[in-house]
């Protein structure tokens, strides 16, 4: 049951990933996020704190944390300057490379690859249980055995390849196993191996539909297709849709669609009638149309505008 819920419900929809490098006195500030956080030291010793603690943690290189709920706390590498404020998630576009942010002066001390992520699905309830621990560090295995550790990494292959062609993609994904890692061992600790009870079936129905939408932008989705895909009534499903994302299925596509083409026509090199055939619309007129609607502007006027 586990894996489904990690495959399912909590598998990684979204990245923001940047590297952050510490200098003498970095000291950097995450605010409260809506997204889960997590941190991993590619190089040096850093000490991390969140509001709730008293006493900072120490993290070295190859170690990790996960801030599950996404609360506010900050990460340095020794007591120094003031903190600078660094937003994860403030990405619009997918760059090819984790961007990177240099806090504090030269020589660099330490190096961490932070990543605030989007989750395919989270109750809301979650919130207010909070079952999970705030901030959870994973620390290479300890002589006792009491926990399974870190995952074992080579630290400066993973520094290499987050730059260059197809960075975003390797952090992502090695953002998505570090999770699962971290969750497996939260679950360990906390359930000790027992069975997930999985309720609030529909829910899990909406986040299977929304998986499907981002997965297959390019299909011509209708609200009886994307029913009958999780296996609820049209009703049922717009109801359903509703309750847990807060607006009906065809505004949630549109959007989709529309927040999908600004990436593609930021790219600068995809024609406009590729980019609404991937974003689902059979004509470049209908999807012109579309745009202009939802936008205020034509997709050409879009382009010219950000030049």
């Amino acid at each position: 049951m586990l894996s489904e819920v990690l495959l399912c419900d909590l598998r990684v929809a979204d990245a923001r990933c940047v590297l952050i490098e510490l200098g003498e006195g970095g000291c950097v500030q995450y605010p409260q996020s809506s997204r889960t956080i997590l941190h991993l030291v590619l190089d040096g010793c850093v000490f991390l704190q969140t509001g709730e603690s008293r006493e900072p943690q120490r993290m070295r290189a190859g170690e990790s944390a996960l801030l599950f709920y996404g609360d506010s706390h900050r990460i340095w590498h020794a007591a120094g300057g003031p903190p600078t404020v660094v937003e994860i998630s403030d990405q619009h576009t997918t760059p090819e490379a984790p961007p990177t942010i240099r806090v504090g002066v030269a020589p660099i001390r330490a190096i961490v690859l932070s990543g605030a992520l989007e989750l395919a699905y989270i109750s809301p309830s979650a919130f207010a249980s909070r079952a999970a621990p705030a901030c959870r560090v994973m620390h290479a295995q300890n002589s006792s055995g009491a926990t399974i550790g870190a995952l074992a990494i080579e630290v400066g292959q993973i520094r290499s390849a987050c730059q260059g062609a197809g960075a975003t993609a390797f952090a992502t994904a090695l953002a998505s196993l570090l999770l699962v890692h971290m969750l497996r061992d939260i679950y360990q600790d906390i359930w000790h191996d027992q069975e997930i009870e999985v309720r609030a079936p529909n829910a899990r129905r909406v986040a299977a539909a929304l998986r499907k939408i981002h997965s297959h932008l390019d299909r011509a989705w209708t609200l009886a297709e994307l029913a009958k895909e999780v296996g609820l009534s049209r009703s049922t499903f717009a109801a359903a849709f509703r309750t847990y994302v807060g607006v009906p299925p065809a505004s949630y596509l549109t959007e989709a669609r529309m927040k999908r083409a600004t990436q593609l026509l930021a790219a600068g090199s995809i024609a406009l009638h590729e980019i609404a055939r991937r974003v689902g619309y059979r004509l470049e007129s209908s999807f012109s149309r579309a745009f202009k609607q939802y936008y205020g502007l034509s997709p050409k006027n879009f382009i010219g505008r950000g030049r």
